[in-house]
């Protein structure tokens, strides 16, 4: 899909548009452990907005009597090493758990493809101010500015809204239609006869190096080099810089702070600018290619997935300590061959699907 063309858009005060909800919990004897889920039931049915960077920013849910609800909302998410900033689109009735909140378009707003129009432009505007430690609360998100397209009367246009964004979810949806009627036939991986390594004999971990900057300091609109920071969503890259790199690529890197640190390790393929609490893992001895190290990361995340949250951490002591079986030659080595070729091939099936969507 060609690029929007904003040349004749106009600017708006946040503040102007939208108005933040004060929402509160209603249960006087509420427990954050005892009163919410993170699997949605029966009884916990109500999304609640918290510091969460995907999953449209719902971690848990709640009983509905136990909070004060609103629909066609814009969530904000003020706090988080990596989801400060972030902006989600919330049509359906939600509650605020911690360190989010919700916004409401001052002129109603009925469509949910609007919403996501405007919340998709916010957080275009503010992601980038906001760091961990610059949280993202409403006095100063309020007085920045959006980009929107207008009427002839210089209003916002939310027809226009509407239409763009409903054609976009088409699209979405038509592709995901025809990747879905692939016949994906991967048989599973017969283990039986690998060999147990332990991750510390093959790599040494240690934090990697980065600039005391703010956000709004380094990253910029322009810049070329990434930023891998506390994500597990983009391969890590949480945004683009111009100061000089502080790692050279061929690095598996993690964070040992985010909710979801068990998703956290990618290969870097680049050289990459290096953030708190990201750590790097440095081969000893083999340089592990990028299908290799792509094979290393699926078993780690295998291993780790469940273990660790954003209260129980998971540390590099842990990783290093870490036991997984690896396919290994007669010698007794990690066979990287194997490893590599069979991600190569799974990557070939992958892009062979995908060019049909084209």
């Amino acid at each position: 899909m060609e690029g929007i063309d904003t040349s004749n858009w106009r600017p708006f005060v946040i503040g102007d548009l939208f108005e933040r909800l004060q929402l509160s919990v209603k249960s006087e004897t509420f427990n954050k452990t005892l009163d919410v889920s993170e699997v949605r039931t029966e009884e916990f049915n109500l999304p609640l907005v918290n510091a969460k960077h995907g999953n449209n920013g719902i971690m848990f849910y709640g009983r509905e009597n136990d909070f004060e609800t609103a629909e066609m909302t814009i969530d904000i998410v003020q706090n988080g090493a990596i989801a400060t900033g972030d902006v989600y689109a919330q049509p359906q009735r939600t509650g605020v758990l911690w360190d989010a909140y919700l916004i409401k378009p001052k002129v109603p707003v009925a469509s949910e493809y609007t919403l996501m129009f405007l919340a998709t432009v916010i957080e275009k505007a503010i992601k980038k101010h906001f760091s961990y430690a610059d949280k993202c609360v409403w006095d100063k998100a309020s007085a920045l500015t959006i980009l929107l397209p207008v009427t002839e009367f210089c209003e916002p246009d939310y027809d226009y809204m509407e239409k763009y964004m409903k054609g976009i979810t088409q699209c979405a949806e038509s592709a995901l239609d025809t990747l879905l009627a692939i016949d994906h036939s991967f048989k599973g991986v017969d283990t039986s006869e690998w060999t147990d390594f332990v991750i510390g004999d093959l790599f040494d971990i240690h934090p990697t190096k980065s600039y005391k900057m703010t956000n709004n300091e380094l990253l910029e609109d322009d810049g070329e080099n990434p930023v891998i920071v506390n994500t597990g969503f983009n391969n890590g890259v949480g945004g683009f810089t111009n100061q000089k790199c502080t790692e050279q690529a061929g690095v598996i890197t993690f964070t040992d702070t985010a909710a979801k640190s068990t998703d956290s390790f990618f290969y870097q393929d680049a050289d990459f600018v290096g953030y708190p609490h990201v750590q790097g893992m440095y081969a000893k001895t083999h340089v592990w290619t990028k299908y290799e190290a792509l094979f290393l990361t699926s078993v780690i995340k295998s291993y780790l997935r469940g273990r660790y949250d954003f209260i129980s951490k998971m540390t590099r002591t842990d990783i290093m300590n870490l036991t997984v079986k690896l396919p290994a030659t007669a010698s007794g080595e990690p066979d990287y061959g194997y490893m590599g070729a069979y991600i190569k091939n799974i990557i070939t099936v992958a892009n062979d699907n995908f060019s049909i969507l084209l």
